[in-house]
């Protein structure tokens, strides 16, 4: 309170230089305020890191979803996945048909080792020769050991 009061009596009979610290002030946060850059993204307001909403609005953002809406839901420790899916059954029937063109729920058939399955035949169409190197190298035995000790830890 004392800072305050300093100011005011030494800037008392100083008006001209008040209102011209007043009008520096001002032209300041004036070009601060054009330099902020506005963003349409949620990516800024999720938590920074490794978390789990994170990487998955980051897998979302690399799929081809166009105008799709996607629920993910997790069940909580002691409840199985035929209650996960009974739930997630019924979420999909209690979404409107006018505002939700055919919802879909499940894993589905394409999904892990299933889709890694068909994707085998064609692994020499999708990845060259540099790729194939780093798939061997992370197939060492080293590496998966060391992977699943981070897992796991």
């Amino acid at each position: 309170m004392k800072l305050i009061a300093r100011c005011y009596t030494g800037l008392e009979r100083r008006r001209g230089w008040l209102a011209l610290i007043l009008l520096l002030l001002t032209v300041l946060c004036l070009w601060n305020l054009s330099q902020l850059r506005v963003e349409e993204s949620i990516a800024s307001m999720l938590p920074d890191g490794k978390s789990r909403v994170a990487s998955d609005f980051q897998l979302l953002q690399q799929a081809p979803f166009a105008r799709k809406l996607v629920i993910n839901l997790r069940a909580a420790e002691g409840i199985d996945s035929a209650q996960l899916l009974a739930a997630t059954d019924r979420l999909r029937d209690a979404l409107s048909g006018d505002l939700f063109v055919n919802p879909i729920s499940g894993p589905g058939e394409a999904t892990g080792a299933m889709l890694l399955n068909r994707l085998g035949p064609y692994l020499p169409l999708l990845a060259d020769a540099d790729d194939l190197q780093q798939i061997s190298q992370r197939l060492s035995a080293d590496e998966i050991d060391r992977r699943l000790q981070i897992a796991l830890a």
